[in-house]
C-alpha cells in the first residue's frame, strides 16, 4: 500500500463511507476517516504522512473551515477539497475560508457530484500521484465486507505490488478462520475483481432489503433497519449515480413500515421506539412516515396508493438538507430563522423546492410526492413557506402530511411529558382545525384515541 495517506472528514456516517467507498475502489492509499475539524486535526497531527484532505463545511463539533485554517497555518503544504452542497458564490465569502478560492483552481466539490468527479478534482490539486489500484480489481474496507455474512463475489488478498491472493470464493461463508486470519495479519482491504464490482453492490443493497421485508424480526429491529435505510436514501440520493439504488431502497422502507403497522396497531408504542433524538432529520423523516400513514387510515382516503405517497414524502421532505438545526425551523417567524445569516435562510426557504427537484430525477414517483414535499412547511394561516398558501389552498394529502409534520417535530425539539402531548394536541385544535385541515384533523384524533 502507498505510504501518502488520504483524510476524509465529514459528521455524517453515510457520507464517509459513500466518499470513501469512491476513493478505495480506485487507489491503493489509506484512509483515515473523521467526523469534525477536531478529528480531522488530530489525525493530521498523528500522521505526518497525510497526502490530501477532503472535508465537508457543516460539522457539529468543529466546521471545514476550521480544519482549513488549522491546514493553513500548520500543514500549508497539504491540498484541501471542500466538500458542500452550496455554491461557490457562497462559501467562497466565509470568512473562515479566507485564501481557499484565491488561485485559478477551485477546490470545491459541490453535491450532489459523480465520483468522477470527486477523483478528478483529487487528481488536480494533489503534488504527487495517488497508487492506483492494480488494474482490474477495486478495493474495498474489510469493515464493509465483513458485515454481510456470505461473500457475494470472490474477494482477493493483495500479496504484492502486482500480486493477488484469492482468499474467499462466490457464495462462501465467512468463516470464524477467516476471520481471525484477517485480525490476525492486519488486513485493512480486500480486492474485488472489477467485473464483479457492481454485482457485489447490487448484492449488499438485496441483502439490506430481505432484513427490510423480515416480518419475524422484532419491531426495535425494523425500525433500527429502517432509521439506518432513510439514512443511506438521503445520501444515495444526493450523489449522482447513485439514485437507482436509493430509490429500490425506500421501495423497501415503504413496504417495511406499513407491514410494521399492519402488525401493530399502536402508534404509540411505534413512536417510542423511534424517539432516540440523535438524528433530527432521519427521525423526523420515520416520525412523519408512520404519523401520516396512521392519520390517512383514519379517512376516506385510506388507501395503500395514498399510504406510499404519505411514506415516499416522509422519506424525501429534506433530502436536499443535511443541517439538522435548519431543518428545524419550520415558519418564517420562528425566532432561529430570525437569527441565521442570509446564505442560511436560503438554504431553508429553497430547500422543499430542491428535494422536489430529486425527486422529479427520479421519475418514477407521483406527482403528488412533490407536490406534498413542496407544501410540508406551509401552514394553514399562511406563514409558512415557500409559497405562503393558507388553509384553503394547501392541498388535502399536504394537510396530512403537515399535521404528522408538526406533531413530529414538537415530539423531537421538547421533553416528552404527558404536559407536552396535551398541549400538542390543545395547538392543532386551536390553529389546525378548519379549512382543508379539518378532516384530517379529525382523522388525527381518531388515530390518538382523543
Amino acid at each position: 500500500m502507498s505510504e501518502g495517506k488520504i483524510l476524509i472528514v465529514d459528521d455524517n456516517e453515510s457520507n464517509l463511507e459513500i466518499m470513501a467507498m469512491y476513493i478505495e475502489s480506485e487507489f491503493d492509499n489509506e484512509t483515515i476517516l473523521g467526523a469534525s475539524s477536531v478529528d480531522g486535526i488530530e489525525a493530521l497531527q498523528e500522521n505526518p504522512e497525510i497526502d490530501i484532505v477532503i472535508s465537508d463545511y457543516y460539522m457539529p463539533g468543529g466546521d471545514g473551515g476550521q480544519l482549513y485554517q488549522w491546514l493553513k497555518e500548520n500543514r500549508p503544504d497539504i491540498p484541501f477539497l471542500l466538500v458542500c452542497g452550496e455554491n461557490q458564490d457562497v462559501v467562497e465569502k466565509l470568512p473562515e475560508l479566507s485564501g481557499l478560492f484565491s488561485g485559478d483552481f477551485s477546490p470545491l466539490v459541490s453535491k450532489p457530484f459523480k465520483k468522477e468527479e470527486l477523483l478528478e478534482k483529487m487528481k488536480l490539486v494533489m503534488n504527487k500521484e495517488l497508487t492506483k489500484v492494480i488494474d482490474g480489481y477495486k478495493r474495498i474496507s474489510i469493515d464493509r465486507f465483513l458485515t454481510f455474512n456470505k461473500c457475494f463475489v470472490g474477494a482477493h488478498l493483495k500479496i504484492g505490488d502486482n500480486k493477488m491472493l484469492k482468499v474467499v470464493n462466490k457464495d462462501d461463508e465467512i468463516s470464524e478462520e477467516l476471520l481471525y486470519n484477517i485480525v490476525v495479519k492486519g488486513v485493512k482491504y480486500l480486492y474485488i475483481e472489477e467485473n464483479e464490482y457492481e454485482a457485489f453492490m447490487e448484492s449488499a443493497m438485496s441483502e439490506v432489503m430481505e432484513k427490510l421485508s423480515n416480518r419475524d424480526a422484532d419491531e426495535s429491529e425494523k425500525v433500527k433497519l429502517q432509521m439506518d435505510s432513510v439514512e443511506s436514501i438521503h445520501e444515495g440520493l444526493r450523489y449522482v449515480g447513485m439514485g437507482e439504488r436509493a430509490i429500490e431502497l425506500a421501495h423497501g422502507v415503504v413496504e417495511s413500515t406499513l407491514n410494521t403497522i399492519k402488525s401493530n396497531k399502536k402508534i404509540s408504542s411505534i413512536l417510542k421506539t423511534i424517539l432516540k433524538k440523535d438524528n433530527y432529520i432521519y427521525e423526523l423523516s420515520l416520525l412523519t412516515c408512520y404519523i401520516s400513514t396512521a392519520i390517512a387510515n383514519e379517512t376516506e382516503w385510506a388507501t395503500t396508493e395514498t399510504y406510499k405517497k404519505l411514506s415516499y414524502a416522509s422519506l424525501m421532505q429534506d433530502v436536499s438538507l443535511k443541517n439538522n438545526d435548519l431543518a428545524k425551523i419550520c415558519k418564517k417567524t420562528d425566532h432561529a430563522f430570525e437569527q441565521l445569516k442570509q446564505e442560511e435562510k436560503q438554504l431553508v426557504l429553497s430547500h422543499p423546492l430542491k428535494s422536489c427537484e430529486i425527486v422529479e430525477g427520479l421519475g418514477e414517483l407521483s406527482p403528488d410526492v412533490r407536490n406534498i414535499i413542496w407544501e410540508h412547511h406551509e401552514r394553514p394561516n399562511g406563514d409558512g413557506f415557500p409559497r405562503g398558501l393558507n388553509k384553503s389552498k394547501i392541498g388535502t394529502l399536504s394537510c396530512i402530511f403537515i399535521l404528522s409534520h408538526e406533531f413530529a417535530h414538537r415530539l423531537l425539539t421538547e421533553p416528552i411529558t404527558h404536559e407536552l402531548l396535551e398541549s400538542i394536541h390543545g395547538d392543532l385544535d386551536k390553529n389546525y382545525s378548519s379549512g382543508n385541515f379539518k378532516k384530517p384533523h379529525e382523522a388525527l384524533k381518531k388515530a390518538f384515541n382523543r
